[in-house]
C-alpha cells in the first residue's frame, strides 16, 4: 500500500503541475522517454509536452475520479476519468471528459510518468 499511496501522489501532483503551468514539476514527473497521447490521437513527447504547458495556465481545473492504481514491481498502471476545462487562445473554454490510462515507472526511488493515453467518453 504504501507504493499505492506514492504513485496517487505523483498522479495528484501531475494534475496540480499540469493546471499551474509548473515546468519544473512536470520535469520532474516525466521520464526522458515519455509518451503522451491525447484524446485527438496526438502523441506529444517530453519536449512538445514542456513547449505546451511550462509557464502556461492551459487548464482552468482538472478534475479526477473514479481512479484505480495497480502496482506491480517498478510499474504502475493508473486508470481515471479525467474533467478538465482547458483554455483556448482565443479566450474560449474547451470541455474534456475523458477516461486516461497512464503508465508510471520508478526510477532512482521516484514514480516517474512513462505513458499516458486518453479517450473520449461520451457525455
Amino acid at each position: 500500500m504504501p507504493e499505492t499511496r506514492a504513485v496517487a501522489a505523483a498522479v495528484e501532483a501531475l494534475r496540480k503541475a499540469t493546471v499551474e503551468g509548473d515546468g519544473a514539476v512536470l520535469r520532474r514527473l516525466f521520464t526522458d522517454e515519455v509518451s503522451f497521447g491525447h484524446s485527438n490521437g496526438k502523441i506529444d513527447r517530453k519536449a512538445d509536452l514542456l513547449a505546451t504547458l511550462d509557464g502556461k495556465v492551459a487548464f482552468r481545473s482538472i478534475v479526477q475520479s473514479d481512479q484505480v492504481i495497480e502496482v506491480v514491481g517498478a510499474n504502475a498502471v493508473v486508470r481515471h476519468v479525467f474533467d478538465g476545462e482547458r483554455l483556448r487562445p482565443d479566450g474560449g473554454v474547451n470541455v474534456n471528459h475523458l477516461t486516461v490510462l497512464q503508465v508510471w515507472v520508478k526510477q532512482g526511488g521516484d514514480w516517474r510518468l512513462l505513458a499516458r493515453h486518453a479517450s473520449t467518453l461520451a457525455a
